[in-house]
């Protein structure tokens, strides 16, 4: 999700230009932050952009969206979200398998100057085409070939993506017996879920992440004129933080019943285990000597990736976003003058956003160190090759980024390479 945002601008600009073939952008949204610097739904940014949505409530669905979103995107000339979450994204599974559709024909590049060069007189004009497809966008949710309900009692159950399989799991126990409606995409279907509430009391909607199918449900059912309780985050019934579970839903069922939440079973006494660097990595040795060069007062704005483990030895202060270690090492040293300042980054993340920064403080005289720390590879996300490995993604020979050179031509002062496995030779180099 924080890649989404990295790409915003593109993003909510091809809405505008609309896709010739089918484009399907796959976000894997993180709810608990397990790995992340938030929790962010990604969903709004699908409402925001005015393209449609899909979220999966299994690893089979997610491979059955994928192929379906394809064919939306085709029909409807947009751009189609599918809003993983880190349940689904970190699992695995058998799936079946049908024939995929015959590939098209190889495509050519069309010159519409009027649809593609997003000038404010093509930008107002394409904003009206994109708002022109909202009404058959609703009428593709309202036959979404994902969604389906089971009846029960006059307390209903409204659920979407990774929630469905922690309901599944309590109905297939007995101990459900509520109405269930499973929704998968926005635009919500409006008429479905009106329908669904109109034979409700009470309504619960589970979701992870932001209440975004719970507005909806609020809207509809004020614009039906239904007199329905609506249970959820907005209410405060359900968690507005963190993933759900078989507890979460259970307890929520038990208290939507009135009946008394049964205790949580206590997890086994295990020992604590923190994240942490790996074995021989060579950022411990790296870590150690700016620690040992620079001293306990300097400063560390730091930047995302595995080394922002830096923070267990005290070489980490700051950790916002990618490319922000050296822009706000840059902010930092004008009103820090009297303490060093060593902004830290790895390779990878400097080739994907460190470099304009690097720019930005060379032009400003920005007053600090840059440290990239080089492990030759993208550790955190998959050990993928980066522009200075010399290997593209598919294994292919690439020229090499030359990093020296690159931050000499970007406006360095003086670039000096350590070994952080050579810890004497490195301080003695650093010192100089």
């Amino acid at each position: 999700h924080v890649g989404l945002n990295v790409a915003s601008d593109a993003f909510m600009t091809s809405a505008y230009t609309g896709t010739v073939g089918g484009m399907v952008i796959i976000v894997a949204d993180d709810p608990y932050a397990h790995s992340s610097q938030n929790e962010q739904d990604s969903r709004r940014y699908a409402m925001f952009a005015r393209i449609p949505c899909m979220e999966p409530s299994s690893i089979q669905e997610a491979r059955d969206m994928s192929v379906f979103a394809f064919s939306l995107s085709e029909r409807t000339g947009l751009p189609v979200m599918i809003r993983s979450v880190t349940r689904i994204s970190h699992g695995k599974s058998e799936v079946e398998m049908d024939n995929f559709p015959a590939p098209p024909a190889e495509g050519s590049f069309k010159k519409n100057p009027g649809k593609l060069v997003m000038v404010p007189a093509n930008a107002r004009n394409a904003l009206k085409e994109l708002n022109s497809k909202q009404a058959a966008l609703r009428e593709e949710s309202e036959m979404m070939p994902f969604d389906f309900g089971e009846e029960g009692n006059d307390t209903g159950i409204i659920v979407s993506g990774i929630s469905y399989q922690y309901v599944k799991e309590v109905k297939e126990s007995g101990k459900l017996s509520h109405a269930l409606l499973k929704i998968s995409s926005l635009p919500l279907a409006g008429n479905k879920i009106s329908e669904f509430m109109g034979r409700r009391k009470t309504v619960l909607v589970l979701e992870e992440g932001d209440p975004v199918i719970e507005e909806k449900v609020y809207i509809e059912a004020q614009k039906a004129g239904l007199k329905v309780r609506i249970r959820g985050k907005m209410d405060g019934f359900m968690p507005c933080e963190g993933e759900y579970s078989i507890e979460t839903v259970e307890n929520a069922i038990d208290r939507l019943e009135g009946r008394e939440p049964a205790a949580a079973q206590a997890p086994e006494d295990l020992p604590a285990r923190a994240p942490a660097l790996c074995p021989g990595c060579s950022h411990l040795g790296s870590f150690y000597i700016l620690k040992k060069v620079f001293g306990q007062d300097a400063l560390f704005p730091g930047d995302i990736g595995c080394y922002t483990l830096g923070i267990q030895l005290g070489t980490i202060d700051t950790c916002l976003c990618m490319g922000a270690g050296i822009n706000m090492g840059s902010g930092i040293s004008r009103f820090e003058k009297g303490r060093t300042v060593v902004s830290v980054i790895g390779d990878s993340t400097f080739f994907h956003s460190g470099i304009t920064g690097l720019i930005n403080a060379s032009y400003n005289k920005a007053d600090l160190v840059i440290a990239i720390l080089d492990n030759r590879t993208t550790a955190m996300t998959g050990h993928q090759p980066h522009p200075g490995t010399g290997k593209t993604a598919s294994g292919e020979m690439t020229p090499g980024i030359d990093m020296e050179k690159l931050a000499l031509a970007c406006g360095a002062s003086t670039v000096v390479t350590i070994d952080p496995y050579n810890i004497k030779e490195s301080v003695a180099k650093l010192q100089k």
